[in-house]
């Protein structure tokens, strides 16, 4: 799969997790225009088109993702969340319970099955799915509430931080490179008093209180990050201390493409 295709599942992803269903369906679909065989994504159109009220639509499209990808306990278990809300209990038992059979400790099922209650009879309709064992992906309205609300704003709000750092860190540069001489030369008359007021040309009190929120709004926003998608905090190791130097410009977009796939 190519890094625009993951670009565009995980922008569909954050629609779906946003409640944002159309444009997530308008994005899985760009992707299956070129990759038709994406269960990623076929998954994705299924749950868009399940919450938008085309349950006929939605199930063969559950059907196909769970072809897809034949080991995915996700695919399967939204698809017993979809056929439970059509009315198909018996067909979503079915399903609920072959993702319980791939990991019994799945916990969304489990509580899907406790929810249907006792066995009934067999199910007089809905979508036939293949019996196979599942494999893939799913994106559940998991994490915290206020970023899956904000949906891709917040990765446009990492970016936004990213640009701060690096205003910061230039306009600390300029006035460094304008007040070199004068910095010099203060230091060698050992002057403490022109120290100072050149220091404090280089760097006013507004600028440096703007460049603490900046590093103190980049940290928050990249642990944040990393909680809510239950990420790698290996990344903190080198992005703490190039915060704490004002350099989060560098790590922070590292991580953004690459520690968020």
């Amino acid at each position: 799969m190519s890094e625009d295709q993951n670009s565009t599942i995980q922008q569909a992803t954050d629609f779906v997790n946003a409640g944002k269903f159309e444009e997530a369906l308008e994005s899985s679909r760009a992707v299956l225009v070129t990759d038709p065989n994406s269960g990623d994504a076929k998954l994705i159109e299924a749950i868009s088109l399940s919450q938008l009220g085309q349950s006929r639509d939605a199930s063969e499209a559950f059907s196909a993702a769970i072809r897809m990808a034949p080991t995915n306990v996700k695919a399967r278990f939204n698809a017993a969340v979809h056929e439970f809300n059509m009315g198909n209990t018996g067909q979503a038992r079915t399903l609920a319970n072959e993702a319980l059979n791939l990991d019994s400790n799945h916990e969304g099922t489990k509580t899907l099955v406790e929810k249907m209650g006792p066995e009934q009879a067999p199910p007089q309709g809905g979508m036939q799915y293949p019996r196979e064992a599942p494999e893939g992906f799913m994106p559940q309205n998991e994490g915290i509430a206020f970023i899956r609300n904000l949906g891709p704003t917040w990765v446009m709000l990492g970016w936004f931080l990213v640009i701060c750092s690096f205003a910061s860190f230039a306009y600390s540069a300029y006035n460094l490179v304008i007040h070199w001489a004068d910095l010099m030369s203060a230091v060698s008359s050992k002057n403490q008093a022109q120290i100072q007021a050149v220091s404090n040309a280089m760097q006013t009190p507004l600028m440096q209180i703007f460049a603490w929120v900046v590093l103190g709004a980049n940290m928050v926003w990249t642990i944040m990050d990393l909680i809510h998608r239950k990420g790698n905090f290996v990344w903190l190791i080198g992005h703490i201390p190039c915060t704490c130097l004002g350099l989060s410009f560098i790590t922070q977009p590292l991580y953004i493409l690459l520690g968020r796939k």
